[in-house]
């Protein structure tokens, strides 16, 4: 990847970091353990997702992409390249401009 493109990706990862870590804080704070907050959060943006939120499948997108530590997922740039690409079917500007990014289209 070329440098500018990285330094996208990084904040882009560290965005979804810190998202992430505030919607499970949130889910806590209403009074859902810890573990059930991630194992929610998954579940509903996976449900989401596959019903066809593009905003979900964006965030599937990120999740997979990256990997996240704290939900459990194992870094898959071609199942995040995937869902980026139905978001962006579906008119996500952000899922567009990633792949944009990454793909060049």
């Amino acid at each position: 990847m070329a440098s500018g493109l990285s330094g996208m990706m990084k904040g882009l990862e560290e965005a979804i970091i810190q998202y992430t870590a505030t919607k499970v804080t949130s889910l806590i704070m209403k009074g859902i353990s810890e573990e059930k907050a991630k194992a929610d959060l998954l579940t509903n943006a996976r449900v989401a997702a596959s019903q066809g939120d593009a905003n979900e499948q964006n965030f599937l997108g990120c999740l997979y992409f990256f990997g996240s530590h704290l939900l459990g997922i194992d870094k898959n740039e071609k199942e995040g390249l995937d869902w980026w690409t139905k978001s962006a079917k579906l008119g996500s500007r952000s899922a567009k401009e990633v792949l944009l990014s990454v793909r060049g289209y």
